[in-house]
């Protein structure tokens, strides 16, 4: 996910990829999530945790690709507040998917948090409150569609 979000952000093409690398991404996001159906429907081992964290880094680095693009303009720009354009590279988007993902998948919000901050680097702590709120959204958002 990352190699792709780096070429689309500029980088070097690998060799493996040809065409639009964010097509790759969404057409390996489909790809995952019904190949994860199909193996936790026949009954066999596959877990969860794994295809939550890619599920959740595809959807969040197409995200934050998407904001980049196309509201780019409408960046908030408030130079007084040390804050030029407020969008974040993509990337950070893909963590915020992943602790999302992962913390309404499996049902575990603040260790999704927790972990995903340390395996991204714990530097950077001016993602804590997105990552927080995006998973609390999600969890809520997976508890309204088990509700009756």
């Amino acid at each position: 996910v990352n190699l792709v979000l780096d070429y689309a952000d500029g980088g070097k093409q690998p060799p493996s990829l040809t065409g639009d690398p964010l097509l790759h991404l969404l057409i390996l996001l489909i790809c995952k999530i019904f190949l994860t159906a199909i193996c936790q429907s026949s009954g066999q081992v596959g877990g969860l945790f794994a295809p939550a964290l890619f599920m959740g880094a595809c959807i969040g680095g197409l995200s934050g690709r998407a904001l980049r693009d196309n509201f780019w303009p409408w960046a908030i720009n408030l130079p007084d507040f040390g804050l030029e354009k407020a969008f974040s590279v993509p990337a950070t988007y893909a963590v915020v998917g992943m602790a999302a993902c992962l913390g309404s998948i499996c049902g575990v919000p603040l260790t999704s948090v927790v972990l995903l901050l340390e395996l991204s680097g714990g530097k950077d702590y001016g993602v804590v409150l997105p990552t927080v709120a995006a998973t609390g959204v999600a969890v809520y958002v997976e508890l309204l569609c088990k509700s009756p």
